[in-house]
């Protein structure tokens, strides 16, 4: 979370707090998916309703952080080279061009977006955007990558620094408070079996070092003069 420097509007309810539930029935049970369409809300083999966005936390937005790819050049299919007949007084001569796209490497370096939303999919949702292009964050994922193109390069165009979110700071002040509760109490344990290992093998509990004679007689677990 801490690698994420924006906050974005959440995909699936749109920053409106709340998307679209569905449900239909099929021979074994019932199926349900959430998504930000309306699209089957007048079909009657459809259960449709508005409910609370599940990702957003409350708050109508996601973090995000962008990242940018290598993959292959559309243009030429990444071969780097672009076939074109030319035409001759007599026939037809085959040649190849370099891809004037991406310059003959036949990769292209794609911009996308990394979204990790506030809780965790309990099941797989979808969403669209504008332009058709559509999207899911799997059951219990709570991030995917979309490439900022079309319709989604400009829904992702509004955004503001995640350090300005008051609910990004604390989540995030609360999340360093469970850190080092856990670091404490990984130390805690580990300082006790120690302490129980020393105690078996007949050892000083406070340095470690072989307790005498004496001390064993007096029933000591650590040396006199150990502090």
């Amino acid at each position: 979370m801490k690698d994420f420097d924006r906050v974005v509007n959440c995909p699936l309810c749109c920053g409106t707090l709340e998307c679209f539930h569905y449900s239909w029935a099929t021979e074994l049970n019932w199926s349900k998916a959430y998504t930000n369409q309306k699209e089957y809300a007048d079909n009657p083999a459809y259960s449709y309703s508005r409910v609370r966005c599940p990702l957003c936390d409350g708050t109508g937005t996601v973090l995000a952080r962008l990242t940018n790819a290598s993959t292959g050049c559309r243009a030429c299919g990444g071969a780097g080279a672009i076939e074109t007949t030319v035409k001759l007084d007599i026939g037809v001569r085959r040649e190849k061009r370099e891809c004037g796209t991406c310059g003959g490497s036949g990769k292209r370096t794609q911009q996308r977006i990394e979204i990790q939303t506030f809780a965790p999919a309990p099941q797989t949702y979808y969403f669209h955007f504008d332009d058709g292009q559509q999207h899911s964050i799997h059951a219990q994922w709570s991030s995917v990558t979309i490439d900022l193109e079309g319709a989604a390069k400009e829904f992702f165009a509004k955004w503001h620094p995640a350090s300005e979110s008051t609910y990004v700071r604390e989540r995030r002040e609360r999340e360093r408070q469970k850190a080092e509760q856990e670091e404490a109490k990984q130390r805690e344990l580990q300082a006790t079996e120690l302490q129980q290992r020393r105690i078996r093998e007949g050892l000083c509990t406070r340095c470690g070092g072989s307790l005498g004679f004496m001390d064993r007689l007096a029933g000591r677990e650590s040396h006199k003069r150990c502090p």
